[in-house]
């Protein structure tokens, strides 16, 4: 085995370590797990995002249907939807069925929410990877792409929502699947498995294929030589890849809302169930008159104020909540100020900038309440890819890499924050709107720690009664840390292969 696949070996090993020492849960939710539905803060259930889809799960496993029971719709609320008496989860079923399988083996041996969950978590992981290839395809040695790969996990909210059952990091996975598809020949195999990610993209959450549009077309383009009159027709593979996630979208919705071109979302939010809501008290306050007509959540005028609490913010500021972005940004202007003929910095400039405006112009760029920009995790993604490219060429220079450590410690430590303790942080108006205000920043989980709480499974069954929570974070973020430095070293110091 030589040192590159046994550094590849010992990134692998540190974050199954990382993501097991902060997997979520108590005593309670443990000796409970196949009935366990407390949605405090710190607990599996924390946000609706998780309940919501779990439920759906449940369902398709108890009861063979897409339908929940009402007490199922409560627990998933306020993300359910109602229509003609029947109860449903307000988001896109596509996670929901992909975790079916990992409900059924968490079943056999009795712990079905922690099954169901540890698909993220092996999302995540192969996500680590995924964005290693993707940087080593741009020029990267293996090496530093490592350090790309772990870095987007482990020094951003990804590492907070790899512990949820949420469609961040499937979103991720079929985005950096298709830039490194694109980046191949035009098989038949090729365009039915892009065709197949694809799909299965949009059957996760109804922004996705939008985000992917920009490589989505460019790999069409690719089957067209008008120049020479050419088609290649293989181009088909990809329209069959999706066809059949249409097909089950559609009957979907058939045996939900009552017709397959009518899904959830359109529906709305039902308000059978009496639960406050994470949308700002100010987007609550004024009466909205509806005209005549279809009503999309996205909204030109929110745009700029949606790119400040996107990028900048407190609340959700990407550059605030991973700083190390700072670096991947700086490396993506300076690959696209190169006019390579390679078109992927393209795409990725594209695709980060759909993410961005999609979710700027959002009625809730906030997400609710989540911990960072949890809808910019795939542009997290991206644009990690370049923090390796742009390192390899400067990180020799002493200012350079003295800036990196210092951003990548920063990000570092609130990732870990979040993992370990809790991605329900409210947006400002929601927190100043509580009978009691709480923090709106990470100074709330801060104060978790400094209750002497953590939301880690771990560190609730075996450590709680040994040493403060306080003490296991600093633990787990020396072993962060520790990778960090690591992988760090032996980037500097490798040739370029």
């Amino acid at each position: 085995m030589n040192h590159l696949k046994r550094l590849s070996l010992l990134t692998f090993i540190l974050s199954l370590i990382l993501l097991f020492a902060s997997i979520k849960g108590d005593a309670n939710s443990f000796s409970r797990n196949s009935s366990f539905t407390d949605a405090s803060t710190g607990s599996p259930f924390e946000s609706s995002s998780s309940s919501s889809r779990y439920v759906l799960t449940q369902a398709l496993f108890k009861s063979r249907s897409f339908l929940l029971t009402r007490d199922q719709a409560k627990f998933a609320s306020p993300d359910v939807a109602e229509h003609n008496g029947k109860y449903f989860t307000l988001f896109m079923p596509g996670i929901s069925f992909m975790g079916l399988p990992f409900y059924i083996l968490g079943s056999i041996v009795g712990l079905p929410q922690l099954g169901t969950f540890s698909l993220n978590f092996w999302l995540a992981i192969i996500n680590v990877f995924l964005v290693a290839a993707l940087a080593k395809r741009l020029g990267a040695s293996w090496s530093w792409s490592l350090l790309g790969g772990f870095l987007f996990l482990f020094g951003s909210n990804a590492w907070a929502y790899a512990l949820t059952y949420s469609q961040h990091h499937l979103a991720v996975f079929a985005t950096i699947s298709l830039l490194l598809i694109s980046t191949h020949s035009l098989t038949v195999k090729n365009n039915l498995l892009f065709g197949i990610i694809f799909g299965i993209a949009l059957l996760a959450d109804f922004p996705n294929p939008i985000i992917l549009s920009p490589i989505a077309v460019y790999q069409l383009s690719r089957h067209f030589h008008f120049h020479r009159n050419k088609i290649n027709w293989s181009w088909l593979f990809m329209g069959a890849g999706v066809l059949p996630f249409l097909v089950i979208f559609a009957y979907y919705n058939l045996k939900t809302t009552g017709s397959p071109l009518l899904s959830a979302q359109f529906v709305g939010r039902s308000k059978e169930f009496n639960v406050a809501t994470s949308v700002p008290a100010e987007t609550k306050s004024v009466p909205e008159v509806r005209s005549p007509g279809l009503h999309l959540p996205l909204k030109s005028r929110s745009l700029i104020r949606g790119f400040s609490i996107l990028i900048f913010s407190d609340e959700r500021g990407w550059i605030y909540y991973s700083p190390m972005v700072l670096v991947g940004i700086i490396g993506l202007v300076l690959t696209l100020k190169k006019n390579s003929s390679n078109p992927v910095p393209n795409l990725i400039f594209a695709a980060i900038c759909f993410n961005l405006l999609i979710y700027a112009m959002f009625g809730d760029p906030w997400g609710g309440w989540s911990f960072g920009p949890r809808y910019l995790i795939p542009a997290t993604a991206m644009i990690s890819v370049f923090i390796p490219v742009f390192m390899q060429k400067y990180g020799k220079n002493v200012l350079v890499m003295s800036g990196f450590l210092v951003a990548c410690v920063l990000s570092i430590r609130l990732a870990t924050l979040a993992a370990l303790t809790t991605a329900h942080v409210p947006p400002k108006q929601g927190a100043e709107a509580l009978p009691v205000p709480i923090p709106h920043t990470p100074k709330l989980n801060s104060n978790f720690l400094a209750a002497n709480k953590s939301s880690s499974l771990i560190y609730n069954l075996s450590f709680k009664n040994q040493m403060p929570a306080n003490t296991y974070y600093k633990l787990v973020f020396a072993l962060a840390l520790i990778t960090f430095v690591t992988l760090t070293g032996f980037a500097v110091n490798s040739k370029r292969v």
